[in-house]
């Protein structure tokens, strides 16, 4: 079906999620249907959900394409037509969001007026605000994927502080950055005094060619990796560049072998890597020239 590993993603989060399951494949969603919903689509789309979610579940298949899904969410969503690739994020929004008016339990929303909450606790006015909220959405979505977050807001002058709970139904979180990197190897010794042995090095993402080199020589125990007697201890070792040498080898699909020297020890770990993608073909090798 073309580049739609974004739309499995969600739809696979999606169908795992036991309380909108429990909802679906039951058909109690059907009583909740709001067809004069101006923002949603008249309930097709939870339909067409539904019907794809019994299909998935229904066992004695190995797979399920969906394609009548997928065309209705285009006629809903123009920017998903066709098979180009899209944020999986921005479908599970958008499908959420449908889903949610599509069973909206309100069928004529009130008009709500925010007062003043001053010198109230936190927990009252989150309910408060919560109550509100319900009073205009009220869905199988609200239930299991929707909640409040606080925002504070203090005068640096005057010293007042104003406090507001919004609904939220996705956080966007930083994923933390791994500072390591582990790099896979061979060792080979030029002299052939040792078979080629495979190792693999811890090194910081932000290090150079030399901490690499550095690395493999304290992993396999060489001489280099040992400071000089008249050094301080933890200093570096003693001319790493002169005894190993690190090259990426790349196979193509042809079969022929490309080699890539790194001379320069001030290149990041990151250049050095090998692709991770699948059938990339390439892996590292370093050469030891012993002393003699």
């Amino acid at each position: 079906m073309g580049n739609t590993c974004f739309m499995n993603a969600s739809l696979q989060c999606l169908a795992h999620s036991v309380p909108l399951m429990t909802c679906f494949l039951t058909g109690a969603y059907a009583a909740d249907l709001n067809r004069d919903n101006p923002l949603g689509t008249k309930g097709e789309l939870a339909e067409s959900f539904a019907h794809l979610m019994t299909l998935l579940w229904q066992g004695g298949i190995g797979h399920v394409t969906p394609r009548r899904f997928k065309d209705r969410i285009g006629c809903f969503a123009p920017q998903f037509v066709g098979y180009a690739q899209h944020d999986s994020q921005e479908f599970l929004a958008y499908l959420l969001d449908g889903l949610h008016e599509d069973l909206n339990r309100i069928k004529a929303k009130p008009y709500i007026e925010d007062k003043d909450d001053a010198g109230m606790p936190d927990h009252e006015v989150a309910s408060k605000a919560w109550s509100n909220y319900r009073t205009r959405n009220d869905s199988a979505i609200v239930d299991h994927f929707q909640g409040l977050y606080k925002s504070t807001l203090d005068c640096p002058h005057c010293g007042h502080n104003s406090r507001k709970f919004d609904p939220f139904m996705y956080l966007s979180l930083p994923l933390p950055e791994s500072r390591q990197r582990s790099l896979s190897l061979h060792l080979v010794h030029v002299d052939g005094a040792h078979h080629p042995a495979r190792y693999v090095v811890d090194v910081a993402n932000s290090g150079t060619l030399q901490d690499v080199l550095v690395a493999v020589a304290a992993v396999a125990g060489l001489p280099e990796a040992q400071p000089a007697s008249d050094d301080k201890p933890g200093s570096a070792p003693r001319a790493i560049e002169t005894c190993l040498a690190l090259a990426k080898i790349s196979r193509g699909f042809s079969g022929q072998e490309e080699v890539e020297v790194f001379r320069d020890m001030k290149v990041r770990v990151p250049e050095l890597a090998p692709s991770e993608r699948p059938h990339a073909g390439e892996f590292l090798v370093a050469y030891y020239y012993s002393p003699q």
